[in-house]
Formats: structure tokens, C-alpha cells, sequence
């Protein structure tokens, strides 16, 4: 969601602290992964705002981050690369709320209901999200860059 290793670390440092110090404040009324689920959603949201305002929000790690899993067939290892790049950049051009629907249902194969309870937001809106986005990256697609 964050495009990059170093803003995940920075986040996942921010969410340990943040747990660490309301863990006695956990109510039990919702489960413990669905309240530190929701504080890695607002921390990741808030990096993407903070990257935004500095206009510094790039993908360019995601290249450096892309493992060639078959050695032995480089063209196939270009294109996988191509095309996850490709996928990288039209994601980053989505609203946040938009972008985290999108990889939930798409990437992690959630429902809108799972999505719901981790968000804390409506189906309905969550649906209207989801619509907008791919609606969006279709838009992308049909781009020529």
C-alpha cells in the first residue's frame, strides 16, 4: 500500500509504539487484529498524506524490490517486472481509500464485509470505493503511456 520498504518500516514502527502504549486501553470489544489492523491502516494513510504534502510519493522501489524468482528465463523475469512496475504506477495514481479497497479485494481477496470490519467503514461506501478504482485503473489501462 506504501510503495516502498522504508515507509512499511517506518510505519510498522510507528504501529509497534502506538500498540505498545494503548494495549491497556484495548476495550475487547472488537478483535485484537481488526484494532491493530485499523491502526496500520491509519498510520499507512498517513504516511500517503505526508508523502503527498513534501509531492515526494514515487514507486521506484518497487523495482528494486522485485526478486527474480526463475533465473533461467530472463524475458519472461523482464516482462514479470514490466508489468508489475506498470501495475505499481496506475495504482499509485489512485486516492488512498480507493488504492486500500482495490488491494484488499484484488490482492488479499477479501470480502466487502471482512473489509468492513477492518476498516470500520460501509459496505456501501466501501463498494462505491471499490467501483471508482477500478473504474479508474481501467481508464489507466486504456492510456497509452
Amino acid at each position: 500500500m506504501l510503495g516502498n520498504h522504508l515507509d512499511a518500516d517506518e510505519v510498522t514502527q510507528e504501529v509497534l509504539i502506538v500498540i505498545y502504549r494503548k494495549l491497556k486501553d484495548f476495550n475487547f470489544q472488537s478483535s485484537l487484529y481488526t484494532w491493530i489492523y485499523r491502526i496500520v491502516s491509519t498510520r499507512s494513510l498517513n504516511q500517503i498524506r505526508k508523502k503527498k504534502i513534501k509531492k515526494f510519493f514515487s514507486i521506484d522501489d518497487a523495482e528494486n524490490d522485485f526478486e527474480l524468482q526463475d533465473r533461467t528465463d530472463i524475458v519472461e523475469d523482464l516482462a514479470n517486472r514490466e508489468k508489475l512496475e506498470m501495475v505499481g504506477k496506475k495504482l499509485a495514481k489512485l486516492p488512498p481509500k480507493q488504492r486500500e479497497v482495490f488491494i484488499m479485494r484484488n490482492y488479499e481477496e477479501l470480502s466487502y464485509e471482512e473489509i468492513a470490519e477492518r476498516t470500520g467503514k460501509s459496505v456501501g461506501g466501501l463498494k462505491a470505493n471499490y467501483f471508482h478504482a477500478l473504474k479508474k485503473v481501467m481508464e489507466l489501462s486504456n492510456e497509452k503511456e
